[in-house]
């Protein structure tokens, strides 16, 4: 199941939601990518229907490397953000406020860059338990 698994709700920290993150690409002009290993997304959802993804995933690039990612961010639960979500359907990047900050890590000479910058992205629902994002590097 991908979630959300039980809630860790009464938490000193405060409620989580867990996701399970099992398949992504992460493709642009240097890098081609695809999720390696089960990731997740330890969700805390907030007042207001405002939630904040807390994910991070394991990549191996098309030539074996492996890149780390993790985010966080913020997504409100629009109504048309709800329907698409329950019932499969997508939203447009304009729908809801899902904006992410992005980090990457790698050992990796070829993908050095990708360490050297901070990320952010904003993201759209595009099928059920699936999530687009455009990144862009922060110059």
């Amino acid at each position: 199941t991908p979630g959300p698994w039980h809630s860790a709700a009464g938490s000193p920290p405060g409620e989580r939601q867990y996701w399970e993150m099992t398949e992504g690409t992460l493709t642009g002009p240097r890098i081609r990518a695809t999720i390696a290993m089960p990731g997740g997304d330890w969700y805390r959802p907030g007042p207001g229907d405002f939630g904040r993804p807390d994910v991070r995933v394991q990549l191996i690039t098309d030539d074996q490397e492996i890149v780390l990612l993790r985010y966080t961010g913020l997504v409100p639960a629009t109504e048309r953000f709800k329907q698409a979500a329950e019932n499969g359907g997508s939203t447009g990047y304009e729908d809801q406020y899902m904006r992410m900050v992005m980090f990457f890590d790698t050992a990796a000479a070829k993908y050095a860059w990708l360490t050297e910058s901070v990320y952010i992205a904003k993201g759209r629902i595009v099928g059920k338990n699936e999530i687009e994002y455009q990144i862009y590097r922060v110059t």
